[in-house]
């Protein structure tokens, strides 16, 4: 398969897990939707233990601060 067409499969079938994984979150009660995104948002090192945001993400941190 031609790179482009393989990063074109590999982008749709993200987008479609994606897509799938907020649909389930959806359908959740709050409390357990909100408890499996901080789970999710931790196994990718997006936020630390304590909720905040790792420093990878010190961006979207001053980002999310100046929205506040």
């Amino acid at each position: 398969m031609p790179t482009i067409e393989l990063v074109e499969h590999e982008r749709t079938a993200y987008i479609k897990g994606m897509e799938e994984y907020l649909k389930k979150l959806r359908l959740m009660p709050n409390k357990e939707a909100v408890k499996k995104s901080r789970e999710s948002l931790k196994e990718c090192h997006i936020i630390r233990e304590d909720g905040e945001f790792s420093e990878r993400y010190s961006n979207t941190r001053k980002y999310v601060q100046h929205r506040g």
